[in-house]
């Protein structure tokens, strides 16, 4: 859909190679595959730490869509993110050996304050408890609540709309105050 849009409103396709288009459609493919939750592309953790890691700007993406075309710059990709992996996995683990326990909706959970791989530091957390929380301070002294359970916890959509968020069953967040954020963790 994304690619859709962009060819919609700029008629991107036509200002690119096709070789160009065959890297921004793989691109797209493997965001949709994480974003969706399904894992099903070859290398998806590689690739998308490599996604994760790259610079939010047009030319960084054009770049790595570019990248991603070519088969010998493809293996290049794969294997920084593999690399990036490995110390992303250490990160995640060390945040979730860090976890303190949370009274939240009646079940005690474990709760972590970090403000990288929140997704993937709640669905490690989730294992074997109700659901997890994770958190960061945003702007406008308001507090970023992630929660995440695994396939047989909570509907953690339910939990979230109530606070005022949203989400999916076993991924949701909402926003609160730094105070309110507080009187939780007491």
């Amino acid at each position: 859909l994304a690619l859709q849009y962009v060819n919609s409103i700029s008629n991107l396709s036509s200002l690119m190679n096709e070789e160009l288009v065959s890297g921004v459609e793989k691109l797209v493919a493997y965001v949709q595959d994480n974003d969706i939750n399904t894992l099903q592309m070859p290398y998806i953790q590689e690739i998308t730490t490599v996604i994760d890691s790259t610079v939010n700007r047009f030319w960084n993406w054009a770049i790595l869509a570019g990248r991603m075309a070519n088969k010998e710059t493809l293996k290049e990709i794969v294997e920084r993110g593999r690399i990036l992996s490995e110390y992303k996995d250490v990160m995640i683990n060390r945040a979730i050996s860090n976890a303190q326990e949370l009274t939240i909706n009646g079940s005690t959970i474990p709760c972590v304050n970090t403000t990288v791989f929140h997704s993937e530091i709640g669905t490690g957390l989730a294992k074997d408890h109700p659901f997890a929380l994770t958190w960061r301070t945003g702007t406008k002294g308001y507090v970023l609540v992630s929660l995440r359970s695994d396939k047989d916890g909570v509907d953690v959509e339910c939990i979230a709309k109530k606070l005022g968020g949203g989400g999916h069953k076993h991924a949701a967040a909402f926003k609160t105050t730094i105070d309110e954020m507080l009187s939780y963790l007491k």
